[in-house]
C-alpha cells in the first residue's frame, strides 16, 4: 500500500526541518573549523568537559597559541592525559574545555607536545593554569600561514580568543618540514615567516613569539637553509625569541615514522619548549 500524498508531504516537511536544524547548528561554529572542514582541525567535542572561559582569565594563566604543521598538531602517538589545570580553547565554537588529546583546533587524531608542556609549566609553579589554542595544519607551508588557509585560521582564532576574554601570553611556532622538502630557500622562508609574524602583531598580539628550529622529516635530512631562515627572523625582529631545536630529536625512539614523534619524542619535544620558554624568562 502506497503512502498517501498527505503523509509524503508531512515526511518531506519534517526532513526539511531536520536539515534546517543541522545547517543552523553548523553555522554556529566558525566555518573554517566546522565539520565540513574536518581536515583543517579536530572538532569533535563529544565527551569533553566545557568550562567557562571567564574562569580562566586570572593573571597567572598562560594562554599558548600554537601553530605550524603536523608536529605542532595532533599527529604524535600515545595520547597524553594532563594531570594539572590544562585547558583547550576551541577555535571552532569559541568555548573552553578541560584539555584532552586530540586537542580541539589542530589537525590529527593523535597527540601533541602541548598538554605535556602545560603540565610542566604548572608543576614548575610558573603558572596556575594553562590554556592551549591549537591551530596547526598538517603538511602546511609557511606560505599558507602568510596568506592562505593558515592565515585565515590565525585571524579567526585570535579574534575568538579576544572575544572569550582571554589574552595570549605566548605564541609557539613549529613549522618548516614541508618547505625543507620542497627546497624553499632560507631567505624566501624568512620573508614569508616575517609576514606571518607581522600579521600576529597586527591582530594586537604583543606576546613573545617563539620560533622553533624544525626542518627534519621522513627521508629529508636537516635543512640548513630553512634553519637559517628561522634564525634570521629571531635576529631581525623585536619580540621574536629562539624556540627549541627539534631537529636534534632523531631516531626511531623519538620519531615513529622518521617525522612524527613517539611518546618519548613528545616528552622530549615538550621539555625543549619548556627550556626555551624558561630561558627567555630568565633573561
Amino acid at each position: 500500500m502506497r503512502p498517501s500524498r498527505q503523509v509524503l508531504i508531512t515526511v518531506a516537511l519534517a526532513a526539511l526541518v531536520v536539515i534546517a536544524f543541522i545547517v543552523g547548528a553548523i553555522s554556529q561554529r566558525d566555518p573554517l573549523f566546522s565539520p565540513a572542514h574536518d581536515e583543517l582541525g579536530f572538532v569533535d567535542t563529544g565527551g569533553r568537559t566545557k568550562i567557562g572561559c571567564a574562569t580562566l582569565t586570572a593573571p597567572n594563566t598562560a594562554v599558548l597559541l600554537t601553530l605550524g604543521q603536523s608536529n605542532a598538531g595532533n599527529h604524535g602517538e600515545a595520547p597524553f592525559v594532563p594531570t594539572e589545570a590544562v585547558f583547550n580553547f576551541d577555535p571552532a565554537d569559541g568555548a573552553c574545555y578541560t584539555a584532552r588529546e586530540p586537542l580541539l583546533g589542530a589537525t590529527g587524531s593523535g597527540s601533541s607536545p602541548w598538554t605535556r608542556l602545560g603540565d610542566r609549566l604548572i608543576v614548575a609553579s610558573l603558572y596556575d593554569k594553562v590554556v592551549i589554542v591549537p591551530i596547526a595544519i598538517g603538511g602546511s607551508s609557511v606560505t599558507d600561514w602568510a596568506s592562505g588557509d593558515g592565515h585565515t585560521r590565525l585571524v579567526s582564532a585570535v579574534r575568538g580568543v579576544v572575544s572569550a576574554g582571554l589574552s595570549i601570553s605566548h605564541v609557539l611556532w613549529h613549522q618548516g618540514e614541508t618547505d625543507a622538502i620542497n627546497g624553499m630557500s632560507g631567505e624566501t622562508y624568512a620573508r614569508h615567516l616575517t609576514a606571518v609574524l607581522r600579521s600576529v602583531r597586527t591582530l594586537g598580539v604583543s606576546a613573545p613569539i617563539y620560533i622553533a628550529q624544525a626542518s627534519l622529516c621522513m627521508d629529508s635530512p636537516r635543512n640548513d637553509d630553512i634553519r637559517e631562515g628561522q634564525r634570521a627572523v629571531v635576529t631581525r625582529l623585536e619580540g621574536i625569541i629562539a624556540g627549541p631545536d627539534t631537529d636534534t630529536l632523531t631516531g626511531p625512539d623519538m620519531r615513529y615514522d622518521g617525522c612524527h614523534f613517539t611518546a618519548q619524542g613528545l616528552d622530549a619535544h615538550a621539555e625543549l619548549w619548556f627550556e626555551a620558554m624558561t630561558k627567555a624568562d630568565d633573561r
